[in-house]
């Protein structure tokens, strides 16, 4: 793993790590922010769920990095759903751009990580 890979899978678990937990325990900002996305409690929980797995993941990838490429690579797809669910909703775009933000940073740990793999 490089360090570019583990700065970015740090500042992933970090970000999803609490993000994810919050959308477990439900607080109550989730709660606001995904009912106004049109999402029941259990979707917010589920969403939660996979933000946590994949934080579990990257801490895997630090000692089998492959496991790190799925889970960035999940990563980047949930923000593609959240950014598509916010435009959906209608939200302004610069309430979207951490979703944008969040998943560059993933995208680029994926690539790092796929690259390094075929290296």
């Amino acid at each position: 793993m490089t360090i570019a890979s583990t700065i970015l899978s740090i500042a992933l678990i970090a970000f999803f790590g609490s993000l994810g937990g919050a959308k477990l325990v439900l607080a109550p900002s989730v709660v606001e922010h995904v009912t106004a996305l049109g999402f029941s409690m259990r979707a917010c929980r589920i969403i939660g769920g996979l933000e946590i797995a994949a934080c579990l993941g990257l801490i895997v990838g630090f000692f089998w990095e492959p496991v790190s490429l799925v889970a960035s690579l999940g990563l980047f797809t949930l923000m593609i759903g959240a950014l598509r669910a916010q435009l959906w909703a209608g939200i302004d775009i610069r309430t979207a751009l951490p979703a944008v933000w969040l998943g560059a940073v993933a995208l680029a740990a994926t690539v790092i990580t796929a690259v390094n793999l075929a290296v």
